[in-house]
């Protein structure tokens, strides 16, 4: 088991939460999440564990951040993957990455296919929801993809 994994649940909740009815997740709940993944990293392994966390957040950052700046996802969502970045280090955050973007293309895939059926037609649009965002919230697949990696483990050679 992950360690601090009912913790992490509990903030996954809280922004899958966020992420589906307000379609953002918010500050205070990610910057608090970073410093609390960090103690825990800290109270689990010391300045190694932080190190660590560190470098987790640092590469949760670096791989999410250009599809943050072309608009693919929410800054919440890049600093939600930082949060389990400082918790539990780069080789567990870029396993759940590749699991979260797997999931989350799946995902898409299964949104695009149900509005063709819905619509009767060729061409698929992305529906844009009240608050003017398009796609589909980023935070359930991150819950999933954590869930798939404690299930299964790496995905394969990209981790």
């Amino acid at each position: 088991m992950l360690p601090g994994l009912p913790w992490a649940g509990a903030f996954l909740c809280a922004a899958t939460h966020q992420d589906i009815s307000h379609r953002r997740i918010p500050n205070w709940l990610t910057f608090p999440g970073i410093g609390l993944a960090l103690a825990l990293a800290a109270s689990s392994a010391g300045w190694i564990g932080v190190k660590q966390g560190a470098l987790g957040l640092m590469l949760a950052f670096g791989l999410l951040f250009f599809a943050y700046a072309a608009r693919g996802l929410g800054a919440g969502d890049v600093k939600a993957a930082m949060v389990l970045g400082a918790l539990w280090g780069p080789h567990v955050a870029l396993a759940v990455l590749v699991w979260t973007a797997a999931i989350s293309g799946a995902l898409a895939g299964g949104l695009m296919l149900w509005n063709a059926v819905r619509s009767h037609t060729a061409v698929i649009p992305l529906e844009i929801d009240a608050s003017g965002r398009r796609g589909i919230p980023l935070a359930p697949a991150i819950s999933l993809g954590v869930i798939a990696y404690q299930l299964w483990g790496d995905p394969g050679p990209l981790s």
